[in-house]
């Protein structure tokens, strides 16, 4: 898709015809015998007006032009095409899906704000016509009364051809074409600056905005969104895969502290049953020990044996529960190990 230039030929062509319209017009109003003039000063605020919105039209236009010839490869940093090239790039680095609807539509209410300006203006043109309309007819209708009470007493007076009384009535009959003056210029001149003019050049305008965002799209669409959702989804991928690695190796370190924990269970059971094996042993020896001290000493001798010998199971019970103590926290260090892998890759 490649940018023609109609929609801006086209507008430079309204702007010639209506240039040379006004300047045909205001040539013929200034060498005009007849001298119609706007008492009510209106068509001065229209003309004021125009000319602002005239030049916020050019500017706006001038600045899309640019645009346009921008809309490349190789055109500016600073132009909205490469700016919404640098947004799309930011989006694919936060999204798997590229979309520009979202940042056309703010591109173009950018771009028609300030033409949204000049529409406002055109309105306002209308508008101040037609308030000179009224102004132009209410001084015609004061002029008419003027005149209608000349005619009354030049009607009742004896001599009907009195100077003084036909002047009355001209004057009146003068204010009151003035009045009707003005309230025509008015509102010719803001029908014809504000609701065709403007509005024309506006039109255009906003055709160039659209045409405009066209290319953009096309282009974008083109050569440029393809490779941006292909390095998106080339970083899923790789993010995907650098999960799947994690996660494989959470799996194959899970598998070992289990391995390393049913080991350590096991081993453990069998130091308690050996351990109980030991204690029972000590214990039938020592019974038997005291009973073959008991028939050898005196029982004096044998209660201080037996005493000293309870104390000896006494400690190895507590050494018994101390080895089943030292097995639970050892247990308990492979669990926190397992739940601490687990957080670190999951």
């Amino acid at each position: 898709m490649r940018y023609s230039g109609r929609d801006f030929l086209l507008w430079l062509f309204w702007l010639a015809i209506f240039s040379i319209i006004s300047i045909t017009a205001i040539g013929y109003y200034s060498n005009n015998t007849n001298n119609y003039t706007d008492q009510t000063g209106i068509t001065f605020i229209i003309i004021a007006l125009f000319l602002v919105a005239l030049l916020i039209n050019i500017t706006n236009t001038m600045k899309i032009k640019w645009e346009f010839a921008n809309v490349k490869h190789s055109g500016s940093d600073s132009s909205l095409f490469k700016q919404h090239i640098k947004n799309l790039e930011q989006a694919a680095k936060n999204s798997l899906q590229v979309d520009q609807e979202f940042l056309l539509e703010i591109m173009e209410n950018k771009l028609s704000r300030r033409e949204n300006w000049v529409q406002l203006f055109a309105g306002l043109l209308i508008t101040l016509g037609m308030i000179g309309t009224v102004l132009g007819l209410t001084l015609s209708m004061g002029g008419l009364s003027e005149a209608i009470d000349g005619i009354r007493v030049n009607m009742q007076s004896r001599d009907i051809a009195d100077p003084s009384n036909m002047a009355a009535s001209l004057s009146g009959l003068g204010k009151a074409l003035s009045g009707m003056s003005s309230a025509f210029i008015t509102t010719l001149v803001g029908a014809f600056l504000g609701g065709l003019f403007l509005k024309i050049l506006s039109h255009s305008t906003t055709n160039l905005i659209e045409d405009l965002l066209d290319n953009i799209r096309f282009l974008t669409e083109v050569e440029y969104l393809p490779e941006l959702q292909k390095q998106a989804w080339q970083r899923e991928l790789k993010n995907l895969s650098t999960a799947n690695r994690d996660l494989k190796m959470f799996v194959d370190s899970s598998q070992q502290i289990d391995s390393l924990l049913k080991e350590y269970t096991y081993s453990m059971m069998k130091a308690s049953k050996d351990m109980n094996s030991v204690t029972e042993s000590l214990e039938f020896r020592i019974t038997k020990h005291i009973k073959n001290l008991s028939q050898a000493v005196n029982i004096s001798h044998h209660n201080k044996l037996l005493t000293d010998l309870n104390k000896t199971v006494i400690g190895l019970n507590r050494l018994t529960v101390f080895f089943m103590f030292l097995m639970v926290v050892l247990i308990l260090v492979f669990v926190v190990g397992f739940v601490v892998l687990y957080r670190a890759y999951l």
